[in-house]
């Protein structure tokens, strides 16, 4: 599905049942900044497992099972 096109059509039918460009300004700011959340997620630890990058993903991982209150199962040593 051509994502760019579908957003450009509705951004062109928002802009016309919205003809002040400050609030249509501020709605489309709006929109985009749950967006800019994704700054903050970490990597996944798949893809820096394939990219060599195990200690972070290990480091990831122990977060994660800190935040979940258990025990990280690499973190034990057998």
């Amino acid at each position: 599905m051509p994502f760019w096109a579908v957003g450009v059509c509705l951004l062109a039918l928002v802009a016309y049942l919205i003809p002040d460009w400050e609030c249509l300004h501020l709605l489309c700011g709006g929109f985009t900044m749950p967006f800019l959340l994704g700054c903050f997620v970490p990597e996944s630890m798949r893809w820096l497992a394939t990219k060599d990058k195990i200690p972070e993903a290990l480091e990831i991982l122990a977060r994660i099972a800190k935040i979940n209150g258990t025990v990280s199962l690499l973190s034990i040593d057998l």
